[in-house]
């Protein structure tokens, strides 16, 4: 991330919190990974594809306090998540 433009990036994190058949096998490492992701980056918007389990993707953002997030209302099991960084939620 640079801080004289706005970095935008999209990532299917592929059932983010679904273990099973189609999830990861580990849930805590695949919440780790992304998380410590989204804080090396610095990026300034992020859109993830594949957010299946609420609490969980609801309990990474509680550790990122500098950003909010929208999750969509659509599809029950893989839904979409639009993360702005808070500074340019609030002024943009």
């Amino acid at each position: 991330g640079s801080n004289s433009t706005l970095e935008i990036c999209n990532w299917n994190i592929e059932w983010f919190g679904k273990t099973g058949t189609y999830g990861p096998t580990n849930d805590v490492l695949q919440q780790q990974n992304v998380l410590q992701t989204i804080k090396n980056a610095d990026i300034d918007i992020w859109g993830f594809c594949e957010v299946s389990e609420f609490s969980a993707f609801d309990s990474m953002m509680k550790k990122l306090p500098d950003y909010e997030y929208k999750l969509s209302p659509y599809f029950t099991e893989k839904k979409t998540a639009f993360i702005p960084f808070f500074y340019y939620w609030r002024h943009y």
